[in-house]
């Protein structure tokens, strides 16, 4: 089984003769962005059998633990492991169990692979929304409940193309940060759209009584942006990638605090914002 996806310039590849029934079901919810393997690709991962779910109560389903294995990272959860190399390629070894459950878990190590990759391109993956106006990329970190999504249903209602409103992928290879359409973590009623965008500008939301855009200390920034980097933050002592694309991101992307009442007027800030 084998089977390729471009994630707006990020080839991925899934095969594993064990995994046949997980990796169908992934292709199925992924089929927007389905294409055929070719070329090297920027992340290949191969599915094998593991051990037994693992009873330990600290990994549990929807909690990894990260390490670093020389250069490469090792995540765990309880239903396997996955070993990403900076080159690109990966192994998971999936427990036997349930096929919904193991495919489940095969989509977060895909998502934890990619944002491990990332920061070599000067990039990462961030827990945020991502929306686009005029063509323009907005990212908005945050922690859950700080309105991420209520903020992305408001803009679209304004016209702007809602990428994701819970995990973004940002891509600096080109030289400049872009916000790329990728299938991850959604629960906007539309599918996540194909495409890059450059990024205009990283603002933290914060509920308030009025819509206002505030300036925000560069430290305050780089620390608030690197909590909301995902499944790469705890290696920030060990591995000086994650690190740099902090510092890299804050000194290129205009950063700020986005306060918003429960109305669309912020967009209009958006607009205007670094134009």
């Amino acid at each position: 089984m084998r089977r390729g996806f471009d994630f707006s310039g990020l080839p991925v590849v899934l095969e594993g003769a064990s995994a046949h029934e997980e990796i169908e079901g992934i292709s199925r919810d992924w089929a927007a962005f389905s294409a055929s393997p070719s070329g090297t690709p920027f992340l290949s991962l191969g599915v094998e059998e593991g051990r037994q779910p693992e009873d330990d109560a600290r990994a549990a389903p929807k909690g990894m633990r990260l390490a670093l294995d020389g250069t490469a990272a090792v995540y765990r959860t309880r239903l396997g492991s996955c070993r990403v190399e900076r080159d690109g390629r990966a192994v998971v070894a999936l427990a036997p169990g349930d096929s919904g459950a193991r495919r489940l878990a095969l989509e977060n190590f895909v998502r934890a692979a990619i944002a491990f990759l990332l920061p070599s391109r000067g990039g990462g993956a961030i827990h945020a929304a991502g929306v686009v106006l005029d063509g323009r990329a907005f990212v908005l970190p945050g922690a859950s409940g700080a309105g991420k999504s209520t903020a992305a249903s408001l803009a679209a209602s304004q016209g702007a193309i809602i990428v994701s409103d819970d995990l973004v992928l940002v891509d600096g290879a080109s030289g400049r940060p872009e916000l790329v359409g990728a299938p991850f973590r959604s629960t906007h009623a539309t599918e996540s759209p194909r495409g890059r965008w450059p990024l205009a500008a990283i603002v933290f939301p914060e509920k308030g009584p009025e819509a206002r855009l505030d300036a925000v200390p560069r430290l305050f920034a780089a620390a608030r942006l690197l909590s909301n980097l995902t499944f790469v933050a705890d290696l920030v002592g060990e591995d000086p990638r994650v690190g740099a694309v902090v510092e890299r991101l804050v000194d290129r992307v205009p950063c700020a605090m986005l306060t918003f009442a429960l109305d669309p007027s912020f967009v209009d800030l958006l607009r205007r914002f670094g134009s």
